[in-house]
């Protein structure tokens, strides 16, 4: 069984921030775009959410239909957040794979730890 390093630990943990900051930078760089209704409804957002444009075609407010509206813009949120998740997955894994072995570190401390017991 290799000795505790608290340093090695520490180097570790400062590299998991970095990368997270990493994760951050690519994700505030994502653009999110969802169209609704024929184009009707366009929103676009950024990968951490931010909501960067929203267009509303003025034919829907001369149909006075509010109920529509809502409907279209509930949708158009839903599929940008359904998106918004896919790229945190995806840019989160693909990150945290190009920079880590400290899985396999954490995993075998884990064992290591199941052992002695």
């Amino acid at each position: 069984m290799e000795d505790f390093d608290i340093g090695k630990i520490m180097q570790m943990a400062g590299d998991f921030r970095s990368a997270l900051d990493k994760i951050t930078r690519k994700l505030e760089k994502e653009e999110i775009d969802v169209s609704i209704g024929g184009g009707m409804i366009k929103l676009s957002i950024n990968g951490v959410g931010k909501v960067k444009e929203l267009q509303i075609d003025e034919t829907l407010f001369s149909k006075g239909d509010k109920e529509m509206l809502e409907d279209m813009l509930t949708a158009a949120f839903e599929v940008a957040i359904r998106r918004l998740k896919e790229a945190i997955e995806k840019t989160f894994s693909a990150t945290l794979m190009e920079s880590f072995p400290l899985f396999n570190l954490l995993d075998n401390f884990i064992n290591n730890e199941d052992e002695d017991e």
